[in-house]
């Protein structure tokens, strides 16, 4: 048996990754009280910021504009918020730019999840625009997730951290994550 390394996230911004619905926000939230720090959740701050829902903004100017701006806003989040646990939107790491920095700036970790068990959680969801297509069908809506799981899963696989999120309840997410750190 080996042991593992010790993650070190002194001055360090740890951000969260995975695709929608895997508990990002949750997570993230238990784990900054753990830790101390503070939470955003990059979604809700883009909202507060332009005064409109990230479905809105999607339907008004498009997914490649919400992509940029998503990504500005990662990255000078990343260089200003230290002592912070970010959630990011599930796509963020779509983005060169965004997935340099995080790789460069943060402690990241990638909440794994299977479509299957994303369809669940998601089946009813109304607020997610690159879903909305699928409302209450969950046949088109586990394709659609395994499609994008494919395009993404290299993308996460990247981050520093892996936990397979839908194995474990939140307090045990968060005791896996923080196991990994050095205090």
């Amino acid at each position: 048996m080996t042991v593992q390394e010790k993650i070190n996230i002194n001055n360090k911004p740890i951000v969260l990754i995975g695709m929608m619905g895997v508990g990002k926000s949750t997570i993230g939230r238990r784990l900054a009280a753990v830790l101390r720090r503070d939470f955003i959740d990059t979604d809700t701050f883009i909202e507060r910021a332009q005064g409109a829902q990230i479905s809105e903004i999607f339907e008004k100017s498009g997914e490649a504009f919400f992509r940029r701006l998503e990504s500005q806003t990662i990255i000078d989040l990343f260089e200003s918020e230290k002592n912070t646990v970010i959630a990011t939107g599930g796509g963020a790491v779509t983005n060169e730019a965004t997935l340099a920095a995080m790789k460069e700036k943060t402690i990241s970790i990638w909440l794994k999840a299977d479509p299957e068990k994303l369809t669940e959680t998601l089946v009813n969801d109304t607020k997610r625009p690159l879903i909305q297509s699928c409302k209450g069908d969950k046949a088109k809506l586990r394709s659609r997730l395994s499609e994008l799981c494919s395009l993404r899963d290299p993308l996460y696989s990247q981050a520093d951290l892996v936990v397979a999120a839908h194995e474990k309840n939140v307090a045990e997410t968060v005791k896996a994550i923080t196991n990994r750190f050095s205090l």
